[in-house]
């Protein structure tokens, strides 16, 4: 389906589990956004080869947490149309019987099709910037909020407080670790109802969710929780000595 499309509409999504959201969202990374420039295509008999990636996608969904979205994703645009269109029952309420009718009414019967095309077409986009990142919505906030994994909202809520490696900028999953290990990180834990001790590699997976990732020296890396603009443009050593005060925060 992906061939020769520059539309793809979803309908009802409900990615289900957690777990089986996050992979249907890492999967459809690629075809949300460029790069990559080039995506495959598997057909019967053909074999696999690559398509130009010019489609656009629209998900439509009456969930409030149907798919999983992360702090530092730059590829959706998320809107909530607040409106309620059935009452408790499940039935249409007269409200929404009277704007769909009249709605569709002025589209058939008095040229709402050709308005609309006609706006489409002469709406001025010179200004619009297709490399830029979609505007944060409220609706997205809240879709981020409602999604994060128990960890990734214990990561939030210590950076929040700067509490122990957080009151510095420059965090590393290590760090993280050590702290959760004391008896003010285990407070947090017991905070968001975690009773077993993440992984390090958790960590880092979670914490390269919602932070940007920089290096340090010999491979290492480190999370900048705040001012990742900033930090993105200083030296590995720099970087370090800010990381280490950090730790120094940890009891």
């Amino acid at each position: 389906y992906m061939e020769q499309a520059k539309l793809i509409l979803f309908q009802e999504v409900d990615i289900g589990s957690r777990s089986s959201s996050r992979r249907v969202s890492n999967k459809l990374k690629p075809m949300i956004a460029a790069p990559p420039m080039e995506i495959p295509v598997n057909r019967k008999g053909l074999g696999q080869y690559m398509v130009n990636n010019v489609v656009q996608s629209v998900f439509l969904t009456n969930e409030v947490e149907s798919m999983e979205i992360s702090d530092r994703d730059r590829r959706y645009f998320v809107l909530h149309i607040p409106h309620l269109v059935t009452d408790t029952a499940g039935e249409q309420t007269q409200e929404a019987r009277d704007y769909f009718r009249g709605l569709w009414y002025w589209m058939k019967e008095q040229g709402g099709w050709q308005h609309v095309v006609d706006w489409l077409l002469t709406r001025d986009v010179s200004e619009f910037n297709p490399g830029e990142a979609p505007p944060v919505t409220d609706a997205k906030n809240i879709l981020i909020e409602r999604t994060r994994s128990d960890i990734g909202a214990l990561l939030i809520d210590m950076a929040d407080d700067g509490a122990g490696p957080f009151s510095v900028d420059l965090v590393r999953s290590q760090g993280v670790l050590d702290f959760l290990m004391s008896g003010e990180g285990k407070k947090y834990m017991v905070r968001h109802g975690i009773d077993t001790m993440p992984s390090i590699t958790k960590l880092g997976t979670e914490m390269a969710r919602h932070w940007e990732p920089l290096r340090l020296q010999h491979k290492k890396r480190v999370y900048a929780v705040r001012n990742g603009a900033h930090w993105s443009a200083q030296p590995y050593a720099s970087r370090e000595v800010v990381m280490l005060q950090g730790e120094e925060q940890v009891p």
